[in-house]
């Protein structure tokens, strides 16, 4: 939960561990990106998190830029996009 709010069912998986230093790389999945929800998330089993890298918006894969970077969207994935925005239009008439 947060905030009060139940969130859906989030995978996770431990990439790394490092017994030394106590660190763990985890790997997370999550679908629906409230406010610093990851950050709240390991906070609420006392795990804090020291870095955070987002590799995919949705279908949009993000491992190839650096933070700061965009790029074009291919052909395809500006079809999914208006495809998905369809779906939030309100009826007409």
């Amino acid at each position: 939960m947060i905030e009060g709010k139940k969130t859906a069912k989030a995978k996770v998986r431990q990439l790394s561990f490092d017994k030394a230093k106590q660190k763990a790389i985890i790997e997370i999945t999550i679908h629906e990106g409230r406010n610093r929800q990851v950050r709240k998330m390991f906070e609420a089993i006392g795990h804090p998190v020291q870095k955070l890298t987002r590799e995919a918006y949705g279908f949009l894969d993000l491992r190839h830029l650096n933070a700061g970077e965009s790029r074009e969207l291919s052909h395809h994935e500006v079809k999914q996009l208006k495809s998905l925005a369809k779906f939030g239009q309100k009826p007409q008439g």
